[in-house]
């Protein structure tokens, strides 16, 4: 639209000049293509028809029409008569109906700017990983969540969920342990050969999992924009637009409460030691922090190392496990060291390519598929667990040579059959597939034995044991790794020898032929039959280290620092009193998910919350107990935290039979001695229960294992003497009378507590009732028995038909 104009005059407030004419239309015109604040228009005279308009000029403008931005700025200024006339023929009238359209709505958009200006500060999840997506989403499906986030939008701190960027790998849970609480989407279980099942006889695909997050994300994003609306100011007046899922992409260092000045002296170093100015440190922590503005400040760093503040009154930290451990400043050069490190605020997404294709990475940067893998043909993983096994299936898939060496040994790489694949038969084993290549749950002999031999599956790998980096050097084209003995390892699992428990380990690695290389001037020699790449013949020689030495969580951006000036407290489940947590004494802010379980250095271990949470963690399948951080125990205890099992909140108990602890187990079913029973074989399982029917077929083993009565027990127990004498005796002293039978003794105690139950008055007058009593007491023995060849008892039925082995639909989101 051009508009056309009377004479004007533009005046320069702050230089003390006018212009007017063409050269004051030419302005107008500049001003108008810059995008700035519209604002900086006024109009302070003019009829429109004989007195030409002034417009004061402070500088600043936005890139609109100049009627509207005209129109706006006169309507801001409310009981004003403003008129306007064209030399272009127009209708008056047009004019005078836009503007009191505006006029109308000025008040309107003042009350936008005002909202704008002092805006309702964000609830803040820090993280953007499969916990805070949990965490949102768990809030934000109950009246619980409502009522704690309300009024304010959940605003995440974070870069890109790691998962969706990691390489395809086979995780180290089976997928009916991965369909997490409150996540719509969830993985489709069946058998290895159904399509568009997952196969829950073997580990998860990492990308499912990622997209599983990843399409809650996505839910909550679409309900965001189909529901909430944010009031803006344009230069075309007051708009509306639909809300947005919000992450800033920074990292967070330290949340400062109101108040304080100076940071706790571990934040402080971790945060200069990773690269921040101290001086602009200095600086930000001069800055005011008024009385009117929320209660915390988050110091945050953005991409380019720059830090800002944001403030907040409510805050989860959902920053996982830890940041990833790659070489020390100890074992390389410092140009090396500043060469191959990566800081806090450098996300995989804005990897360049140098980043790419560094020779040195930790265990969780080989992960990523940004990660180059065609640099070079030899590498060293050093560091065992699940991330090590995933380096040598990647080491495999890129045809790569690999020396895999742990600082004690790698059996602890081999807690589940998933894992068992990467090894080899030795020669000298007893199984017929000798020297072949294992299948998944063959080293099942050898998991807690570290005398057992562990041999590579393939000509490319050796596999050692007791050792650690010593050096790590430039050697153009490669490294050069110096190895040194591993000072601390020692024996501590060897039911077959216990007699080198304690001992150290030696410092050894095998190859596929089964042969030993022991570690000699910082290395472990070549046999001549090792099939090593032709250009490398010093064994020192590697393309690339991969460290897989964990992950510090009491690093820079973790938990610890974060909240370093701030007193935490167990933050418990309403459902059995156990840590799903922590959180300050106000509850304003909280720590969830591994961050806080995964670091003993936040909580006493003397705490009764804390006890309960570790006895908790010991009852669940084997897949979900990873050192309190796996994603089975950490998703439960956000959505614990959350009350999404809360009856109090008019939630549905948590009835996954897989994750459920004993408290639960005994509320929902009403049989003390079922729950019992379900503990006790639901923690012998890998991977837990796919139905009932698998968790009704190993409670039936298990009673027939445990209940079985001894052979002969009628001819024992009515050949007991004394009975009216002996029958409130100890087992022990029963069990002599019952032919030393001590599984007898126990039973009969059992059972005489049964009757005591049903029939105390008998147990007055022993000796009137003693042939009733005994009679009775055969009876519940007879019971047993049969309880014992069945293995299962009618009155399961109800309560386990109560039970489920996945989570309940995820609920419709509230706001």
């Amino acid at each position: 639209m051009h508009i056309y104009w009377t004479e004007i005059t533009i005046t320069d407030a702050d230089a003390g000049t006018s212009v007017a004419g063409n050269e004051a239309r030419n302005k107008v015109s500049t001003e108008l293509s810059r995008p700035r604040d519209h604002k900086g228009l006024l109009i302070v005279g003019g009829d429109g028809e004989t007195k030409p308009a002034s417009v004061i000029y402070h500088g600043k403008t936005v890139s609109s029409e100049l009627l509207l931005i005209v129109l706006r700025s006169i309507a801001a200024g409310l009981g004003k008569n403003w008129r306007f006339v064209y030399k272009e023929s127009r209708s008056v009238k047009r004019v005078t109906e836009i503007y009191d359209r505006y006029k109308a709505e000025a008040h309107a958009e003042r009350e936008g700017q005002n909202a704008l200006r002092r805006p309702i500060p964000p609830y803040v999840i820090i993280g953007d990983g499969t916990a805070a997506t949990v965490d949102h989403t768990t809030l934000r499906q109950s009246a619980w969540g409502k009522a704690r986030v309300a009024p304010a939008e959940i605003l995440h701190i974070g870069f890109e969920d790691p998962w969706s960027h990691y390489n395809q790998h086979k995780m180290g849970q089976f997928p009916q342990l991965l369909g997490l609480p409150g996540l719509a989407q969830r993985p489709a279980l069946g058998g290895p050969n159904e399509d568009g099942k997952e196969d829950v006889t073997g580990p998860r695909d990492s990308t499912r999992f990622a997209a599983d997050t990843r399409a809650e994300r996505a839910r909550l994003a679409e309900h965001v924009r189909a529901n909430k609306r944010l009031l803006i100011a344009t230069a075309y007046g007051p708009a509306v637009r639909p809300l947005e899922l919000l992450r800033l992409a920074m990292s967070v260092l330290a949340i400062v409460p109101r108040g304080t000045t100076a940071l706790h002296d571990s934040a402080r170093g971790a945060i200069l030691r990773e690269g921040i100015d101290e001086d602009e440190l200095n600086d930000m922590l001069l800055l005011a922090h008024p009385d009117h503005f929320p209660r915390y400040r988050l110091l945050l760093a953005d991409t380019t190392a720059g830090l800002h503040w944001l403030y907040a009154d409510k805050i989860d930290i959902c920053t996982g496990a830890g940041k990833p451990r790659a070489v020390d400043e100890t074992m390389v050069t410092s140009e090396l060291y500043e060469a191959v490190r990566t800081r806090l605020w450098e996300p995989v997404e804005r990897w360049d390519d140098a980043k790419k294709r560094r020779a040195i990475l930790s265990g969780t940067e080989g992960l990523y598929r940004e990660t180059d893998w065609s640099v070079g043909e030899r590498y060293c993983v050093m560091g065992g667990g699940g991330v090590g096994v995933n380096m040598v299936e990647r080491a495999e898939e890129t045809d790569k040579w690999v020396d895999w060496l742990a600082t004690k040994t790698l059996h602890e790489s081999f807690p589940i059959g998933r894992n068992d694949i990467l090894l080899k038969h030795p020669a000298a084993s007893a199984s017929e597939r000798r020297g072949q290549p294992m299948r998944m749950d063959d080293f099942a002999y050898g998991r807690n034995d570290q005398l057992a031999v562990i041999l590579p599956a393939e000509p490319k790998w050796r596999f050692g044991q007791g050792c650690d980096l010593d050096r790590v050097e430039e050697a153009a084209p490669r490294l050069r790794v110096t190895f040194k003995q591993s000072p601390d390892a020692k024996y501590d699992k060897v039911p077959s020898a216990p007699q080198m428990s304690k001992q150290p380990i030696p410092a050894l690695i095998r190859d596929h032929d089964e042969q030993v290389s022991d570690l000699e001037g910082g290395a472990f020699k070549f046999y001549d039959s090792y099939a090593r790449p032709q250009a490398i013949q010093d064994p020192r020689s590697y393309d690339r280290v991969i460290r897989c030495a964990g992950q510090d969580i009491r690093e820079v951006g973790q938990a610890e620092k974060i909240a370093a000036m701030l007193e935490l407290v167990p933050l418990v489940s309403p459902a059995d009193g156990r840590m799903v947590g922590l959180q300050t004494k106000d509850e304003s802010v909280r720590v969830l998910g591994a961050a806080a379980t995964g670091n003993a250095a936040l909580v006493s271990a003397e705490d009764a919350a804390v006890k309960k949470m570790r006895a908790y963690h010991e009852t669940l399948p084997a897949q979900g107990r990873i050192i309190f951080v796996g994603f089975v125990f950490s998703a439960l205890n956000v959505a614990e935290a959350n009350h999404y099992f809360d009856p109090g909140n008019g939630k549905a108990p948590n009835t996954n039979v897989n994750t459920m602890s004993l408290e639960e187990l005994e509320a929902l079913l009403g049989d003390v001695d079922l729950a019992r029973r379900i503990i006790e074989v639901r923690k012998k399982t890998q991977s837990g229960y796919v139905t009932i029917d698998e968790l009704k077929g190993a409670l039936v083993r298990h009673v027939r294992q445990v209940e079985q009565m001894p052979k002969g027990w009628e001819e024992k127990y009515d050949g007991w003497k004394s009975f009216d004498k002996t029958l409130n005796k100890q087992p022990h002293n029963i069990a002599k009378l019952v032919g030393g039978d001590e599984v007898l003794a126990e039973k009969i105690a059992q059972a005489r507590e049964a009757v005591r139950r049903t029939d105390r008055a008998l147990f007055d007058e022993i000796w009137k009732n003693r042939e009733a009593l005994k009679a009775k007491i055969k009876g519940e023995l007879a019971k047993m028995a049969e309880f014992g060849r069945k293995g299962w008892k009618p009155s399961w039925d109800v309560p386990i038909a109560k039970l489920t082995t996945q989570y309940r639909p995820a609920d419709a989101l509230v706001y």
